[in-house]
């Protein structure tokens, strides 16, 4: 594990665990599904459903921070920190001046979960799809005021988790004074 600071996501483990469950918010998942999963991938309960603090107190803090975060805090998330942070579970992670920085964090996290969030909010999402397919010819004009020209020759349609399209573009020798031509290409 990887810890750079005191500070709530200030780890390796807070950071996946944030990451995957505002992935899934921001493909709008619903919110107790996406808790689900995020309680069974990072074992946030054991299978009598009592809450593992002992080194996993750091998944419980970027938990219930992502909830406050997106307006699902429940009674388990606050009961929990609580508990962290009055049982001082995880200090024994930082040596003396980090001791003291991160009760402070620890503190100040907890005032502010008492406190209702702003809902964040899902940025919008789109995809810029160039009309372009497989045999275009495209005509460019390089830096030197010529014209240059490229073909199309594969379109790799983006997945689920790598949503983007990559374009294979053969860049041709054209290098000419006029926009390029059909025949241009066919030359």
């Amino acid at each position: 594990m990887g810890t750079w600071s005191t500070e709530i996501l200030g780890n390796d483990e807070s950071m996946d665990l944030y990451s995957v469950f505002e992935r899934m918010y921001f493909k709008k998942t619903v919110l107790e599904q996406i808790k689900k999963e995020i309680r069974e991938k990072f074992l946030l309960f054991d299978k009598n459903g009592i809450p593992i603090l002992i080194d996993n107190s750091n998944n419980w803090l970027a938990y219930t921070q992502i909830c406050w975060e997106c307006s699902c805090l429940d009674e388990i998330n606050f009961i929990t920190t609580e508990q962290i942070v009055n049982e001082q579970i995880d200090l024994n992670d930082y040596e003396d001046e980090g001791r003291t920085k991160r009760m402070q964090v620890l503190q100040s996290f907890l005032k502010q979960i008492k406190k209702k969030a702003k809902k964040k909010t899902i940025p919008k999402r789109f995809e810029l799809i160039p009309n372009i397919k497989e045999g275009d010819c495209i005509a460019f004009k390089y830096e030197n005021d010529l014209y240059g020209g490229a073909i199309c020759l594969d379109i790799r349609y983006g997945r689920e988790d790598y949503p983007i399209n990559s374009y294979l573009l053969a860049i041709t020798r054209i290098q000419q004074k006029t926009k390029p031509t059909i025949h241009d290409f066919l030359d």
